[in-house]
């Protein structure tokens, strides 16, 4: 079910809101909020005790952990981050695809780490996607809004950065106005950020891999013994990665990117470093798990992160 300040509402009057020009009013707190949102500047992260969630990632986090703090994600484009946050637990996602079955396993898995129940209140922030050209942000938008209405436990809407209220007009299109989001475990903060590229770990070669080896959602983080948990899988990407030997950056982001006018600007240049990492490792036969059958990393108080045997 889906609330907003703790009243049921219909999830085609917010999609409808969010993603059509014309009256609504904003003085409503969600929409109010939600703009604001928009127009806050952006945080930066000084905790070291922060874990990045990269694309098709997500991560449940306890506030009795002590190994995490602050979990953040970047570079969202018509792709949406999703927050949850019931008593001492958080999650964080960030998704760009429809895939219900992922969805529900993440969600479940919440509603138990977070033993929730269908009477809960579980607080939602969906932040990202925006009016893009394709209508790709809109698509997802609604599937998720969908998902939520539909489903036993109740979950109140505090923040929708979606849609129009996520776009800004430059030249003949639209762009995203937050693309990051750093959520403040302890505190219960969601907040607009910027991320650096060195806080991005552990290992964000190999994540950036694994997004393309595997479909779905995949959990990051076990926050029971606090550790990064990377299964071993086959180094490979798709074929289409070889056109990067040929193709000049323009030409790449029209077949990487679902928002190529979007893309920061390391977009095609993070592409073709992961291309050139899997080429080495097929060339000289390197494994980066070491023969193992996954990769464990733990921080250190100072934000290093190191790896464990757990």
């Amino acid at each position: 079910m889906l609330l907003v300040s703790d009243a049921p509402v219909e999830y085609q009057k917010i999609f409808k809101d969010v993603t059509e020009k014309g009256e609504r009013d904003c003085s409503l707190p969600l929409y109010f909020s939600s703009s604001a949102f928009s127009d806050s500047v952006p945080s930066e992260v000084y905790e070291p005790r922060f874990l990045y969630v990269m694309q098709e990632e997500y991560c449940i986090v306890s506030s009795k952990d002590s190994s995490i703090k602050c979990i953040g994600t970047s570079e969202s484009t018509t792709c949406h981050m999703i927050i949850l946050f019931f008593a001492e637990t958080v999650l964080l996602a960030h998704t760009g695809i429809q895939d219900y079955n992922a969805l529900e396993l993440m969600v479940s898995r919440f509603l138990t780490d977070a033993n929730a129940t269908e009477t809960s209140k579980v607080d939602l922030y969906l932040v990202g996607g925006y009016d893009d050209n394709s209508g790709v942000s809109f698509d997802l938008l609604n599937f998720l809004l969908h998902y939520f209405a539909k489903h036993k436990t109740r979950f109140n809407l505090k923040l929708i950065c979606c849609g129009l209220f996520n776009s800004r007009e430059q030249s003949f299109y639209h762009l995203p106005k937050v693309t990051g989001v750093l959520v403040d475990i302890d505190a219960k903060k969601v907040l607009r950020c910027q991320i650096n590229k060195d806080q991005r770990g552990p290992v964000p070669i190999l994540r950036h891999i694994w997004l393309y080896s595997s479909f779905g959602l995949k959990a990051i983080y076990n926050s029971k013994n606090g550790c990064v948990v990377l299964p071993m899988f086959k180094i490979t990407l798709p074929a289409k990665f070889k056109l990067l030997e040929v193709i000049d950056d323009e030409y790449a982001l029209s077949i990487f990117s679902t928002s190529p006018e979007a893309e920061s600007d390391c977009f095609i240049t993070e592409l073709r470093e992961m291309y050139g990492f899997v080429k080495d490792c097929i060339k000289k036969k390197i494994d980066p798990f070491k023969g193992k059958e996954r990769l464990c990393f733990k921080t250190e108080t100072d934000g290093k992160w190191i790896e464990c045997d757990a």
